[in-house]
């Protein structure tokens, strides 16, 4: 049995695993990673803790885990912006003392709205419409 696993297993012996009812991802603390089996243990407000997995929901939030690294829990929520449904990447990192809080990134997926009438640049051309084709 490898060590993340055995890791894993005694967390869950000893924590009362039960759904976690945080309000926002700012509660969570991650407790542990386990990048190579794709788990990790988080701990909410009330000091609840549960083993998740890629493509678990976290109970009480609408994010789902896409990725468990060495450092931090990478998830998708979805949130309500301007009236829209749009899905954010949050970045939740594990503490770098015992007993620290856990970081939270939230990254934008959209970039700046464009201004009416804006011209594209050089790279954003690039990207829409292909490379420029030599005429010869």
């Amino acid at each position: 049995m490898n060590r993340t696993r055995v890791v894993f297993t005694i967390i869950g012996a000893l924590a009362f695993v039960s759904a976690i009812d945080a309000a926002t991802l700012e509660e969570l603390n991650v407790m542990a990673l386990g990048p190579l089996d794709g788990r990790a243990v988080v701990k909410s407000a009330d000091g609840k803790m549960q083993v998740l997995k890629i493509g678990d929901t976290i109970p009480g939030t609408q994010a789902t885990v896409k990725q468990v690294l060495t450092d931090r829990l990478v998830v998708e929520e979805t949130i309500d912006k301007d009236g829209r449904t749009v899905k954010q990447t949050v970045w939740i990192y594990k503490p770098t003392k015992p007993g620290g809080k856990s970081r939270v990134q939230r990254l934008d997926r959209e970039g700046p709205p464009r201004l009416r009438g804006q011209t594209l640049t050089y790279l954003e051309r690039i990207i829409i419409e292909g490379l420029p084709k030599n005429e010869s």
